[in-house]
């Protein structure tokens, strides 16, 4: 027997043993029995009896599947990498045989985001991770600018309506004729009679008022400005923002790289394809905590076997499905609700 074969099913009990612990810590923690978490898996659509939970937290049970580690962690509210990798539980982990790594370094490694490194070469990262990820930052500043985008139009369209700034234009007229007049009725002669300096009070009271009307009109006159340049920013932000993530999906598409679905609000950007509030169907869960008795280790004998460089680039319309795809959804939809997995609202 090579020391792979004698090594390997060791580790993988004790990586078994550290995802029961952690499955254990993680249950008292939420105050559920091994009952209730039984009751949220098979909730989740994949039964987990009790037994089984019971004979793996007692390390009975020494292996655990994949399809379990994803249910339990989403039961349990928590990534499934963290219970592979519990970060901030310990310092190192064997993440491979006889291979220890810090376990948050371990999950980077595991979520694709680091490179494995065995003392070899260093390898480049993932170049789907890479595409999808620049995706992601993209679309979420695109979603961000559009919706400041917006307000900036609201702003701006109040600003255009504002009535003070219609009448600046006209008040500047009205306040240099006014100025010539009292240059020629401020002089000697004018204020030597009664009616030249009753005319001189009447010209200054006017001016007062008029000058008090300007500053307000001058403030508005400011505001329409800096919200008309502001619009125009947001404006260009958005028009790059789109621009990038049409040229990013389309170099993906010639990559073989499927692009992340869209959020509903950006479905412009690749008409009649479908986005993710068309697609994703998202199960309701009712997964109420109980009265239960307290978990038992030593029951369950019979358990049953079960980039920002990747590439090189310096309000909402209704979403569209062709006829394929809506025939798709609906199906599965229909499917799902059949199986009381999802309810419909009418």
């Amino acid at each position: 027997m090579t020391q792979e074969e004698t090594v390997s099913p060791e580790w993988s009990q004790r990586l078994a043993q550290s995802i029961a612990g952690e499955v254990r810590r993680r249950r008292q923690e939420l105050g559920l029995s091994a009952q209730q978490l039984s009751e949220r898996c098979a909730a989740l659509g994949m039964p987990i009896q009790r037994s089984v939970l019971a004979n793996l937290e007692s390390g009975r049970r020494t292996s655990v599947t994949v399809p379990e580690v994803l249910i339990l962690a989403a039961a349990l509210d928590t990534p499934p990498g963290l219970l592979l990798f519990p970060v901030g539980k310990e310092q190192l982990t064997e993440f491979l045989p006889g291979t220890f790594q810090e376990p948050h370094l371990a999950l980077d490694w595991l979520s694709g985001r680091m490179a494995l490194d065995l003392g070899e070469a260093p390898r480049s990262r993932n170049i789907e991770l890479n595409l999808i990820d620049t995706h992601e930052e993209l679309m979420s500043r695109l979603v961000s600018a559009v919706r400041v985008r917006e307000g900036a139009r609201k702003a701006l369209a109040a600003a255009m309506n504002d009535e003070l700034v219609e009448q600046y234009g006209e008040h500047e007229r009205e306040m240099a004729q006014l100025i010539k007049e009292l240059v020629a009725a401020d002089n000697a002669e004018g204020r030597a009679t009664e009616e030249g300096r009753r005319r001189l009070d009447e010209l200054t009271e006017r001016h007062e008022r008029l000058s008090q009307l300007l500053v307000e009109e001058s403030q508005a006159v400011r505001s329409r400005r800096s919200a008309q340049a502001r619009a125009n920013r947001y404006e260009e932000s958005v028009a790059r923002l789109e621009q990038k993530l049409t040229a990013l999906r389309s170099k993906m598409r010639s990559s073989g790289v499927v692009p992340p679905l869209l959020e509903g609000s950006l479905s412009y950007l690749d008409p009649g394809t479908p986005t993710r509030e068309d697609l994703i169907v998202r199960r309701p869960l009712s997964l109420e905590v109980r009265e239960e008795e307290s978990f038992d280790d030593s029951s369950g004998a019979g358990e049953d076997a079960s980039v920002s460089q990747a590439i090189g680039l310096g309000e909402e319309p209704e979403s569209v499905l062709d006829a394929v795809a809506e025939q798709i959804a609906s199906r599965v939809i229909a499917d799902l609700e059949r199986r009381g997995l999802i309810k419909v609202k009418d």
